[in-house]
């Protein structure tokens, strides 16, 4: 199989295989804004005028890396009225206020948690069947499917506790960015990737899980 650069997720829905250890493996989380607050629209512009949507949001997550742009786009939809003009904080991997980061910080794992408990199985069960018995190979593949899922959950759950102790520990600059500070910011930065009220209501994660194929 030319496996390219396709996730494992993508590899089964085409080839019917999985790979143990593959380099190009994400985990794909939908995020559905909700768009009754009446902020939605002011935040749905600015999320499209940097090139995310404002609406349904897809995000690929990946094994040991912080996933910027779900933190830019929950960042801006948590961000209160009084916090809105910092806006382009978000959008240049800076935290809008405390209050702000720690809803950010508490959706993000609370979805990742909510996605693995969807799953019949914990990883260590999973790793442990793969290992210990030989399985028909549409079981072998399901099995590494889902231990992949869940070992990028996994990690990136790790890589957020340790952003909010870093933020903690380290302090944090939210100063709001001018216009002009964005504008030095861009031409120093030319690549730069973009990445609430806590009582507001939180986006929806949509499911994907793998348990039996």
């Amino acid at each position: 199989v030319a496996a390219g650069q396709l996730s494992n997720a993508a590899l089964m829905l085409r080839y019917g295989v999985a790979l143990r250890d593959n380099p190009n493996d994400g985990y794909v989380m939908t995020l559905v804004l909700g768009d009754e607050d009446p902020l939605h629209p002011i935040r749905r512009v600015l999320l499209e005028a940097y090139g995310l949507p404002g609406t349904n949001v897809s995000f690929v997550l990946r094994r040991g890396i912080f996933p910027e742009e779900l933190f830019t786009t929950l960042r801006i939809h948590y961000s209160s009225a009084s916090e809105i003009d910092k806006f382009r904080n978000a959008f240049h991997k800076r935290a809008i206020s405390l209050k702000n980061e720690l809803a950010v910080c508490r959706t993000t794992l609370a979805s990742i948690e909510n996605l693995l408990s969807k799953y019949e199985t914990s990883l260590e069960e999973d790793i442990e069947v793969l290992e210990g018995k030989k399985l028909e190979p549409n079981q072998e593949m399901a099995t590494v499917l889902r231990i992949s899922d869940k070992s990028i959950l996994r990690s990136v759950s790790e890589e957020v506790q340790r952003h909010w102790i870093r933020y903690l520990i380290e302090g944090y600059d939210d100063t709001e960015l001018t216009e002009e500070m964005e504008a030095d910011m861009d031409r120093e930065e030319p690549t730069v990737i973009p990445g609430g009220d806590v009582e507001e209501e939180a986006p929806v994660v949509e499911e994907e899980t793998h348990d039996e194929l």
